[in-house]
């Protein structure tokens, strides 16, 4: 093609994104997290995006993601698979009974339930039934790999881009082969050409440098998300059940630093006004 052919092209592209009338646009389907100030700056995980949700061991990593995947598959009627690397499947879907149910965490482990908590488990229990949701952990029998792996393989465990809109994969860094940040330019083709959404947790050591996103993580996530509570390691803090959502990365919109409430015995985090 010569170069006045390829000018016209562009100008042609050029007039007709002029005369789109943005204000009319369908906005992305997205999955909402349920967090209102996160929704309204990310809209949600949407199609083919890579999201990413780092912070200390402990920090609350693991709560974020199944509270993340269940909003997926209850309130957008997403299918989800969420993958474990160290958690077991009953304990992941024990969690999100715990969140959704609001029954206290340590009342399932000891079997201590109250009539009460017994009847919004129930209800729990039979929303995440009906949710188009499958757990899977490197301890299950259906899990095909004796060792670690290599992400884009993960789409075999998962049978395939059919089964899930959304998939999760929790402390990924104990899944892969090498360093997260050497599979990132991989992950990022990988969801553009499956158009899965994916949302990875990770510790933030490999990650962070000089109190900063290494550049490839900035680079090839469409969301970073830093979670970090002042309590964790200050009991005495003044704001105990408070967590900060760092959001490094937004190829969507703005960055911003977010307060949310955590109720660890919930095993969730919520705005601050459901406190």
């Amino acid at each position: 093609m010569s170069e006045g052919a390829c000018t016209v092209v562009a100008m042609a592209t050029s007039a007709e994104l002029l005369d789109v009338d943005w204000a009319k646009r369908v906005p992305r389907p997205g999955s909402p997290t349920g967090l209102r100030d996160l929704d309204s700056l990310t809209g949600g995980i949407s199609p083919g995006e890579l999201w990413v949700v780092i912070g200390t061991p402990g920090v609350g990593r693991t709560a974020f993601a199944c509270q993340l995947a269940l909003s997926a598959a209850t309130t957008a009627d997403r299918s989800v698979a969420f993958i474990a690397g160290r958690e077991r499947s009953d304990s992941i879907l024990a969690n999100m009974a715990s969140a959704l149910g609001r029954v206290p965490a340590h009342h399932l482990l000891l079997g201590i339930l109250t009539d009460d908590d017994r009847s919004r488990l129930d209800a729990a229990s039979q929303q995440i039934a009906a949710a188009r949701l499958h757990v899977l952990a490197s301890q299950d029998d259906a899990w095909q790999f004796e060792h670690q792996t290599s992400i884009p393989q993960f789409d075999h465990l998962i049978g395939g881009r059919a089964l899930a809109d959304v998939l999760v994969v929790d402390d990924v860094d104990l899944l892969v082969d090498r360093p997260l940040r050497q599979c990132l330019r991989e992950l990022r083709i990988w969801c553009a050409q499956t158009g899965m959404a994916l949302l990875l947790t990770a510790p933030d050591d490999d990650l962070m440098a000089a109190g900063r996103a290494v550049p490839d993580l900035r680079r090839e996530a469409d969301v970073l998300l830093r979670i970090a509570r002042e309590d964790q390691f200050d009991r005495e803090s003044l704001r105990t059940g408070e967590a900060d959502l760092l959001l490094l990365a937004n190829h969507c919109g703005p960055t911003a630093d977010m307060v949310v409430a955590f109720q660890g015995h919930y095993r969730r985090f919520v705005d601050p006004s459901e406190r």
